[in-house]
């Protein structure tokens, strides 16, 4: 697979996310993926699912910048930025979020799953 594709599995995960497609997300993430926000909390896959599935936070389209495709023995690392707009439903909040992101993915049974995320927000 090209950086390109690689690129795009990231931008599908999070194109689930948008569309609050929780069946696409139980395939394209792995039983073990942990998911870290800028604010530090952790989520595991199930958790995450069970969140968006309550559909009080909507995730907007994230513009990705600066990307960077590492490769090795089976797994990808996605390093970049991210622009996105995310709201709280039951709050009424919205943040608009430039965020660092590490996305790391594994090969295993001949297809890709997203096992960690972690984001950082930048400085202003």
């Amino acid at each position: 697979m090209t950086d390109t594709d690689l690129i795009d599995l990231e931008r599908a995960r999070l194109d689930a996310m948008n569309r609050l497609d929780l069946a696409a997300l139980q395939t394209m993430l792995h039983d073990q993926f942990t998911f870290t926000h800028m604010n530090g909390m952790r989520e595991s896959k199930d958790e995450l699912i069970a969140r968006l599935g309550l559909g009080t936070t909507i995730y907007h389209p994230a513009v990705l910048e600066d990307v960077i495709v590492r490769k090795a023995a089976g797994t990808i690392v996605i390093n970049g930025t991210s622009r996105l707009k995310v709201e709280l439903k039951d709050t009424g909040a919205t943040f608009d979020m430039h965020n660092r992101f590490t996305s790391v993915w594994v090969n295993e049974s001949g297809g890709w799953a997203a096992l960690v995320y972690h984001s950082t927000a930048m400085a202003q």
